[in-house]
């Protein structure tokens, strides 16, 4: 049975309403997502949710490889493209939203394999899929903390009214991965999370399962072992 705790959070100081993060899972198909609205853009919170419901709430599957990125682009440009109400914007906010919003989007599948699980990880920018591996850290797409910075790959919604809604799609620069697993501890989470827990691993891994998190992260940031920044994570294991 898949267990799954969650936690987001936005920058201290913020409110709940403005964290662009997002999160979502469905245990019972064993689809879990996260992804992280770049701030520099305009509704990437709006946009960042519309990308992880696409994908977990519909029969898009990360294991049809040649077609999920373009499938997910469209359906997610659709609900982002419905839920901005563009003749009530005032004049500064939809110049600025013309030109589409950015985020990053890092997804989990499973499926049944005999006595394992199959898994397919899709990831687009520095949000992470973390395993915790017999002691050992396993951290895709980004490995080290160094490879943080400050502009990663983004999906991009499109531009946005007065085009249409149809639109000729970028396709992102994504990676994926593939693995079969007869146990599962792992985490997905947005940037600052997953360089936090490669940073400080083995202790990192420890504090995410202990509870206590906003207070935990709070600590963290104020000696500087963490960016004030959205935060957000799955940690996915098997009871």
């Amino acid at each position: 049975m898949i267990r799954v705790r969650e936690f987001t959070a936005p920058k201290l100081g913020n409110k709940p309403e403005e964290n662009e993060d997002y999160l979502l899972f469905d245990s019972g198909r064993m689809k879990f997502a996260v992804a992280d609205g770049a701030s520099d853009s305009i509704f990437s919170g709006v946009w960042a949710r519309a990308l992880v419901e696409s994908y977990v709430q519909s029969n898009l599957s990360l294991f049809d490889d040649g077609a999920f990125i373009e499938q997910l682009v469209r359906t997610a440009r659709d609900r982002w493209y419905e839920e901005i109400k563009w003749d009530q914007l005032k004049l500064f906010v939809k110049n600025k939203a013309i030109n589409g919003s950015f985020s990053t989007f890092t997804a989990l599948e499973g499926r049944d394999s005999g006595d394992a699980i199959e898994f397919r990880v899709v990831s687009v920018g520095d949000s992470c899929f973390l395993r915790n591996d017999n002691g050992a850290l396993d951290s895709f797409p980004l490995s080290r903390p160094e490879d943080f910075n400050i502009s990663p790959k983004l999906i991009w919604s499109g531009y946005g009214s007065p085009f249409s809604k149809e639109f000729k799609w970028r396709k992102p620069d994504f990676k994926s991965m593939s693995f079969t697993s007869a146990s599962v501890d792992f985490v997905l989470a947005t940037d600052s999370v997953s360089k936090w827990i490669i940073e400080y691993y083995p202790e990192s891994w420890d504090h995410i399962i202990d509870g206590n998190t906003l207070e935990l992260f709070s600590g963290e940031i104020s000696m500087k072992k963490m960016r004030n920044d959205d935060l957000t994570f799955l940690h996915i294991t098997t009871t």
